[in-house]
């Protein structure tokens, strides 16, 4: 199980990261020349600059001091232009209260836009002072240049492996297939994190969603059900069988791992912030299947602490999920991510369908440590998860829903 960090839980709920997954056929699009409005003319831009600088201050000073000599030297002649502009005292009042005000307005334009250019300065300034602070922990979370290419090395030889065994449609075949992309996911997340130190362990695993009588075969395996004690009311459940399981050190499944489900109800639940009473979804996979979205924990104690503080569960079922970690120290960190049915379409992840979820997790680390370092991995492997997915819908397909002993 994975979920997101507290912090962000206790204001807006489970991480909401957007996402765009790309499909086919996506059309160019040809940039779009800005609009310009009256006010956003090339002439008026380049008076405002004109007015802000300080050739502008000077020039517009040294009129307001030209008019005042000119004005106190001539006096007699404006005294009789002015006069014949406007003969009543009344009109001599209202042509000096209007160039009056336009002068001020001058003024006060200037010193506007001077304000505005100011804030944006600042603006400029706080976003660069954002991002100088984000930079260790982006150096920090950049993936080795190893990576990257036994990203591609990986891909390619899950990619041939898959078409092998869908083409030879062989039961075990098809098993292996999909045990070496999530071993492949693993070594990996290894590789990525690139640990100095520490176990050095990590695993990952794919959790099936089953809903129906698909259930009924995992009625004794369904785990953190507290006083329900039934598969009723629930939405379906999330499958794990050990056959979906990898280490990246070593072949075939996870030995630390058995046959296990999580409940997915069937309404999410209110936070406790929003008024509610918390969330009816367990942290971790059951969150990252209903919301669609990534879900991460640096330290994988504090999913309890998670359940307890934001979500609507009996203290037993808190207790139950404390001593499930206490019983996997192998389990320090995990993400889970949701695994979409493909589709050829153009989708965003709220229009498409969750089949399952990919969760890893680790014994110690030191990129993936960092939930920004989790994310980049999480988003660099999506050509992994995407496969993923396909083998899961195949095997599936194949060997129909799976039961706790996939494999006798």
């Amino acid at each position: 199980m994975a979920v997101s960090n507290e912090a962000h839980c206790a204001t807006r709920g489970p991480v909401r990261t957007p996402r765009v997954y790309l499909a086919f056929p996506l059309r160019p699009r040809s940039p779009r020349k800005p609009v310009e409005t009256p006010l956003q003319t090339p002439l008026v831009r380049k008076l405002n600059d004109f007015l802000v600088s300080a050739a502008g201050a000077t020039v517009l000073s040294a009129l307001v001091l030209v008019s005042g000599v000119l004005g106190s030297l001539t006096s007699i002649e404006l005294s009789t232009i002015f006069s014949a502009i406007a003969p009543s005292p009344a009109g001599r009042l209202v042509v000096f209260g209007g160039t009056f005000a336009l002068t001020i307005l001058g003024f006060l334009l200037r010193q506007r836009e001077i304000d505005t250019r100011r804030e944006e300065a600042q603006s400029g300034l706080e976003r660069a002072q954002r991002e100088l602070e984000r930079l260790p922990d982006l150096i920090r979370t950049m993936p080795p240049d190893q990576f990257l290419q036994d990203l591609g090395i990986l891909a390619e030889k899950c990619v041939l492996a898959s078409d092998s065994s869908q083409e030879d449609g062989a039961e075990d075949d098809l098993l292996e297939s999909v045990q070496a992309t999530i071993r492949a996911i693993a070594s990996l997340a290894e590789v990525f994190d690139d640990a100095r130190t520490g176990a050095k362990r990590y695993a990952a695993n794919v959790m099936v969603f089953l809903a129906g009588d698909a259930c009924l075969p995992w009625k004794g395996k369904v785990a953190f059900l507290g006083p329900r004690g039934s598969l009723e009311g629930l939405r379906g459940i999330l499958a794990l069988v050990p056959e979906l399981t990898a280490v990246s050190s070593c072949e075939g499944p996870d030995p630390n791992l058995t046959a296990l489900a999580l409940p997915v109800p069937i309404e999410k639940g209110i936070p406790k912030e929003g008024g509610g009473d918390g969330w009816e979804v367990l942290p971790g996979a059951p969150m990252a299947f209903v919301d669609k979205s990534f879900q991460y924990f640096a330290q994988a104690r504090e999913v309890a602490g998670w359940t307890e503080r934001f979500g609507n569960f009996p203290g037993s079922v808190v207790g139950e999920i404390r001593s499930y970690f206490l019983r996997h120290p192998e389990i320090s960190g995990l993400i889970s991510v949701p695994l979409f049915a493909p589709h050829n379409e153009y989708r965003d992840r709220s229009g498409r369908d969750v089949i399952g979820v990919l969760s890893v997790h680790w014994a110690d680390a030191r990129r993936l440590s960092l939930q920004g370092g989790a994310e980049m991995f999480a988003e660099s492997i999506y050509p992994l998860r995407f496969l993923l997915s396909r083998q899961v819908q195949h095997l599936i397909k194949k060997l129909g829903a799976p039961v706790p002993d996939l494999v006798p």
